[in-house]
This record gives structure tokens, sequence and C-alpha cells, in this order.
């Protein structure tokens, strides 16, 4: 049966989004995985583009043999005088925490250093974005390679929108490129979890304010959630709701951290090397939980707070009634 749901795919981009989202619908994970990998052999350069970018949008990543099979097929079709496609190629990789091979990141980038003309504000914005996360996810390893020397044009451009302003602020902060471009002004603004975490945490004893323009919280220069003070030290805590993670097609659809995500605490770590970052992940609440359950959450927690460094990353993982702390590589 899924075999045969798994050659009804089309090829309309609309449709195929339809179909995605029924094959998520009916779980069938291992099937859509290898429907995208026959399509992908079949599309241009402009649908690989879609493709991604619905992969991206529906946060579901690929199995290393399917995204071997787009980079084969990009590859094979490549038209870079087309920068929307190639820029949404590039985010779709990066969102997904996926680095494609050397050969692939290599052409693109030597076109975006040697023609940048090609790209208006926002898609070299977005392009040079997508590489500084890329980087993140490999741990540096593109910028070791490849140089990413993009000073010189940064400096030629004026960035007037502020999601290109905040973007080319953070990838300038992770190449060590010194620059004037705003990140753009902080929101005071927090969901209602975030402020009632941030009770929670005072009412446990450990200080606890959420960020602002007007307090020491984003110091580093840089967007928190919430910032503790706790033995001593800083530790930010970010909480990492659906939009922060991506779901494996094959690995039990498990939720992992998103390029953004990696990158954001990659930076942050960057920034203030010396102070702390924990995540807590959404699956570890149920969103119900009342004033009384975040301070018992809060409590947990810090009992392993209190047997890990204080400067290290972790995500939390629940375990249990244990509230786990799983150290982060970055």
């Amino acid at each position: 049966m899924k075999n045969d749901y798994l050659l009804k795919a089309p090829l309309n981009d609309q449709n195929f989004r339809n179909f995605v989202q029924d094959a998520l619908d009916s779980k069938f994970y291992r099937a859509l995985d290898q429907t995208i990998a026959i399509y992908a052999k079949k599309y241009d350069y402009s649908d690989l583009s879609k493709l991604l970018d619905i992969l991206r949008k529906k946060r579901i990543k690929p199995s290393s043999e399917t995204f071997k099979t787009i980079e084969d097929r990009i590859k094979s079709v490549m038209n870079l005088n087309t920068p929307t496609a190639t820029t949404n190629i590039l985010w779709g990789f990066a969102s997904l925490g996926h680095v494609p091979d050397t050969r692939l990141i290599k052409t693109i980038i030597d076109h975006l250093q040697n023609k940048p003309e090609f790209y208006d504000d926002t898609h070299y914005a977005r392009s040079l974005y997508a590489l500084v996360l890329l980087d993140s996810v490999s741990k540096g390893t593109i910028r070791k390679k490849h140089g990413l020397n993009f000073e010189k044009e940064i400096k030629a451009r004026k960035f007037d929108h502020p999601a290109e302003q905040k973007m080319i602020h953070d990838s300038c902060l992770w190449l060590d490129i010194s620059h004037d471009t705003s990140p753009g002004e902080e929101s005071d603004k927090h969901s209602a979890i975030e402020t009632q975490l941030t009770s929670a945490f005072n009412k446990a004893g450990i200080p606890a304010k959420m960020q602002s323009t007007h307090n020491e919280v984003d110091e580093i220069g840089h967007t928190v959630d919430i910032a503790l003070r706790y033995n001593e030290q800083i530790v930010h805590v970010e909480f990492d709701g659906p939009w922060h993670f991506n779901r494996e097609l094959v690995n039990n659809y498990i939720p992992i951290l998103n390029g953004s995500t990696i990158f954001q605490t990659a930076l942050m770590r960057k920034i203030a090397p010396d102070q702390g970052i924990i995540r807590i992940n959404h699956n570890d609440l149920s969103g119900k939980e009342n004033d009384a359950d975040l301070l018992e959450f809060v409590n947990r927690l810090e009992d392993s707070m209190y047997q890990h460094p204080t400067s290290g990353v972790y995500m939390t993982r629940k375990k249990g009634s244990r509230i786990k702390l799983k150290p982060l590589s970055l």
C-alpha cells in the first residue's frame, strides 16, 4: 500500500506540498523519504529550490541518502543566474541543518564572491546568513575550507530592511568582520511560558530576568529569552517551541534542533564563552502547567544544574520525573 502511495506524488508545487502533508498525517515517513528522492531526480533547478523550501517550511529532514540525491541533481542542473533559487537552496539546507558536499558549497560561494551583482540586498543577506548557519552546523569547517571572505561586499551595500540588518549583523559577529550594521531593536515581548518560567525561577531562589532593551540581560548584544544568576554566573535560558526543531523522516520522526537554533546557540557561545546556556525543550512540558507545576519543573531542573558545570551548554531531557541536562556539542 505504501509503495502504491509512494508513486502518486504530483510534480506540481502546491500539490506536492499537500502530498507531503498527507504523508506526514498518515505517518508514511520512510515512503515520503523515498518519494522525495525519486522526484528530485526529475526536477530542474527551480523545482529543487521549491522542494527544499517545502521541506524547510514543513520542518522535515530527509535521510542522508535522499539529501545526496538532491545534491547530485542540483549539481547536474545548476543555474546560478537565478538568485532566488540559489538562495532558497542554501536556506533550505541551512534550516534543515544539512551541510552539502564541498563542491556544491564552493561553487555557490565563488558565485556570491565573484558575481555579487546577481543578488539584490535581500538575496545576498539571506545567502550569506545561510552560509554562516551551515558553518556553525559544520563546526567551522566551511570557513576553514573556503574562507567566507565577504567583508568588502558587505561594506559596499546598504541593508535597509530590519531583517537584512539582523542577518548581516549576526553574520559579521560570526565571521569576525567589523561592521556598523544595526542588529535591529530588540523586542520586550515574551510568550506566556517565558513569563511563567521567569517567575518560577525567581520563586525557586534563582534570580531571573527576561530579555529587555532596558536591562543588562541583553548585555551580550544578542537576543535571549531569560538570564539567570546562578552560583555567581550568568546562565542564559532559551525556551524552544516546535519551530526550533526539524524531524528526521528515517529516524522514528524524532525532533532535532534546526540550523537557526544551532547557530543561535553557537553565536551566543562565541560572544560569551564563560556564560552558560540551557535550552528547555518544549516536549518536556505539556503546555498545561500551572505556576506550581512550573515551580516543580524548575526545582527538578536545578537538581541537574547543580551536577553540571555552570558554564556548559545543555538541552533539557525529561526522563521519568527527572529533568536531565544533555550537553550540546558546538
